[in-house]
């Protein structure tokens, strides 16, 4: 069964200017991984975060009223962890 956006506990997080880029501080707001998705929502003051997993499954019903979405799900893995083989 899929999970409407209604249905979802969210926490917002401040607002941020779009020319800014997510760090490793950013914490999705469904579950604390790492944010690689920012999205401004109508009417809000603050916007959503998102890691890889939770936008992917939600991306299709925020796109249709998000105002704005920075999407860097590219640097997912785009420089190995410091415990990676070599």
């Amino acid at each position: 069964m899929e999970t409407t956006l209604e249905q979802l506990d969210f926490e917002e997080t401040e607002a941020r200017p779009l020319s800014d880029t997510l760090n490793n501080a950013d914490r999705c707001d469904q579950c604390g991984a790492q944010a690689f998705v920012w999205v401004n929502m109508p009417d809000s003051k603050a916007g959503l975060l998102f890691c890889g997993h939770h936008y992917a499954r939600n991306e299709a019903g925020l796109r249709g009223v998000a105002i704005d979405i920075v999407d860097e799900r590219y640097k997912i893995n785009a420089k190995p962890s410091q415990s990676s083989p070599d």
